[in-house]
């Protein structure tokens, strides 16, 4: 954590819109239904149906629940106790991924070429 804008003690929190949504419920992980996809030829066609329903009001209230938080996101970055990664930042959480990960490798790669220590 830094400190806010123009120091005045406060501490800005870093985290991408991701994390934030996340946060409130609205991450992309909150997102349908697992086993949807396993309904066989033995499930009715009107139990499908219910399922299919569900799973598009859930999608419709996460809808709903992402927009609210990208709201808040953008409000408390413009006042400053949030603030998004600078790419550095960014580079530095994906180099500490696993070893065996092409992300992970790229973002060493990159830091090492701009001489940074991740």
């Amino acid at each position: 954590m830094g400190k806010g804008a123009g120091g005045n003690g406060r501490t800005t929190r870093v985290m991408t819109f991701e994390q934030f949504a996340l946060s409130r419920g609205a991450g992309r992980e909150e997102i349908g239904e697992a086993g949807l996809h396993r309904l066989n030829s033995s499930v009715s066609g009107a139990a499908r149906q219910r399922a299919t329903a569900k799973l598009a009001q859930q999608v419709t209230e996460w809808g709903a629940r992402r927009e609210g938080a990208r709201q808040e996101y953008e409000r408390l970055t413009r006042q400053g106790s949030i603030r998004a990664p600078t790419r550095i930042e960014s580079l530095r959480t994906a180099a500490r991924g696993h070893p065996d990960l092409v992300a992970t490798q790229a973002a060493r790669r990159l830091l090492a070429k701009q001489g940074v220590n991740w």
